[in-house]
């Protein structure tokens, strides 16, 4: 074993001195915070590894993804493996890319959802210890083949996507955003979760008892307040419409992973973001993707007017091919990224408890706190210090969870990156470390149209959303599906991470609103309550107050 020492405070350790010639890049979008071993070698690692035959398939190029948990931050590699194929030709591109659609419907959707169904049906607690463990090695396999599943869809998303904004750019000289207006409006699944969460908002507006004890009761913790309103006969409406509307999108946690208790475990965020939903007045979402249904089929005959037939044929094209998969990526996200990643939670919670009725853990969800081989040791006999890991390795976790990670370890990361693929990955994760001559003025990327002015509210994580009033900037380090329904209280979106084609770009666009992203230290330098502007087409955050 070898030991980096660089960069400064925060040390690599090595298992494979080899390993510290490769690149390791720390992505913030999506794994901004440290997270536990357990939720690391049953989700993150193998999931990622199946990125890489996903990707393999997708572009004809072998590609190889690996993961390291260093101080528990999340590294990546990706790095071309075997001989590299000719790249595939227009054809079988647009081939691929129109065949997407239905082998989403058709195979991968069909396969995650019997996936799903044995992680909600079976039932673990009656599993023997052997059986148990047995279970979660499986589970990890199961990930590799979610993170290969999740690629085949994404990547035809991403590949359709650029298409779009590659064509437009070349015919007409105008930039991202414009191309992309052109297919807004379509709306996806997280769209979908804010409006049910909306209808939820106004059974329970229509239900003057419902309404008071949500506006002006204590809702924590989340579990008791329901409980309490379950006697009362006039709130069961609303009782039974929270139980439908926990089922159908509940099983959701603040970022990526499955550590966490989802909302239907606990339902405080549910509850407190139904408490702004009824602080909207007259906001109606059908309305809303109605406006943004009329400015996308005006921008699209706008854009025909100003081609000549042949250039607007192949923009036709490529705008088919956008189309038919453009609300894919936010559907695979609520297939994937939270049921199929968040219901193995029922596997996970029940070994805990195996080890809890043993007198190995305190509580359940302290098995989080363990790797695998020590989960599996511990079921079976193997080991008895499961305790002593875990208490060891919540006081590591707090201690690396205040430091702020670098970038990059190993090797200094590569500059041979092509035109093409390189404007590729902005568009996904944008471009970081953008400043300004003016210090009232934050630049990052304009991801969505529009201005606005608001006050700035700094949310770190769904926990703390509560704080969000109608009106603010939302200003936060990264967003998932589980936030979509923050945007329509707030009037713009600011972001440590993401480019045009990032959650948070994809969402604001879908509620009309100016997004700015890959704000460095945002977070930070934004204080709650100043007043500041945001020009989602120009990027930039002007501090006003």
């Amino acid at each position: 074993m070898t030991e980096s020492t660089q960069p400064a405070g925060f040390p690599v350790h090595w298992d494979d001195p080899a390993d510290a010639e490769l690149g390791w890049n720390h992505d913030p979008g999506h794994y901004p915070n440290v997270i536990t071993p357990l939720g690391y070698d049953l989700h993150t690692e193998p999931l990622l590894c199946g990125f890489g035959p996903g990707t393999t398939e997708l572009t004809g190029a072998p590609m190889s993804v690996r993961t390291k948990l260093i101080n528990y931050w999340v590294y990546g590699n990706w790095q071309s493996s075997g001989r590299a194929q000719a790249p595939r030709s227009q054809e079988e591109m647009n081939k691929l890319l129109s065949e997407t659609p239905s082998r989403w419907r058709d195979d991968v959707l069909p396969e995650s959802l019997r996936l799903i169904e044995h992680y909600a049906a079976t039932d673990f607690d009656g599993l023997t210890d052997s059986e148990l463990a047995s279970q979660l090695e499986e589970l990890r396999e199961m990930r590799v083949r979610q993170g290969y599943l999740q690629t085949i869809v994404t990547g035809a998303w991403q590949m359709a996507m650029n298409r779009l904004v590659d064509t437009f750019q070349e015919l007409t000289g105008a930039g991202a955003l414009d191309a992309l207006r052109l297919v807004q409006g379509y709306g996806n699944k997280s769209v979908e979760a804010g409006d049910a969460l909306w209808r939820l908002s106004k059974v329970a507006n229509s239900i003057s008892f419902v309404r008071e004890h949500i506006l002006e009761s204590e809702l924590e913790p989340a579990a008791q307040f329901v409980a309490c309103l379950r006697t009362e006969p006039q709130a069961m409406r609303f009782v039974d419409a929270l139980d439908a509307f926990l089922d159908d999108y509940g099983w959701r946690t603040d970022l990526i992973g499955f550590a966490s208790p989802t909302w239907r475990e606990d339902p405080l965020i549910a509850l407190q973001q139904l408490s702004h939903y009824l602080e909207l007045g007259d906001y109606d979402p059908v309305h809303e993707q109605e406006k943004l249904a009329r400015e996308r089929d005006a921008a699209i005959e706008q854009t025909k007017d100003s081609l000549d037939d042949a250039d607007w044929s192949r923009l036709q094209n490529a705008l088919d091919l956008a189309r038919d998969v453009v609300s894919m990526k936010e559907d695979r996200h609520y297939y994937h990224s939270q049921r199929l990643t968040t219901m193995p939670r029922r596997l996970v919670l029940a070994a805990g408890r195996r080890l809890v009725e043993r007198g190995q853990l305190e509580l359940e969800r302290d098995i989080f706190y363990l790797h695998l081989t020590e989960a599996c040791a511990a079921l079976r006999g193997e080991s008895s210090d499961a305790g002593a890991l875990v208490s060891e390795c919540k006081a590591e976790m707090e201690r690396w969870s205040k430091v702020d990670p670098p970038q990059f370890v190993g090797a200094p990361p590569s500059r041979g990156v092509d035109s093409r693929s390189g404007a590729y990955l902005r568009r996904a994760f944008g471009v970081h470390g953008l400043t300004s001559d003016d210090p009232n003025v934050l630049v990052g990327n304009g991801c969505s149209s529009g201005v606005a002015r608001g006050s700035a509210r700094v949310i770190l994580g769904l926990a703390d959303a509560h704080r969000l009033r109608k009106g603010d900037v939302l200003v936060t380090k990264t967003t998932m599906p589980p936030w979509t329904p923050l945007f329509p209280v707030s009037c713009a979106v600011v972001t440590e991470s993401g480019g045009v084609l990032s959650h948070p770009a994809v969402t604001a666009r879908e509620y009309g609103i100016p997004a700015v992203l890959g704000v460095s230290n945002a977070t930070g330098l934004l204080k709650d309550g100043q007043l500041v502007e945001v020009d989602g087409a120009k990027g930039t955050v002007r501090i006003l107050s």
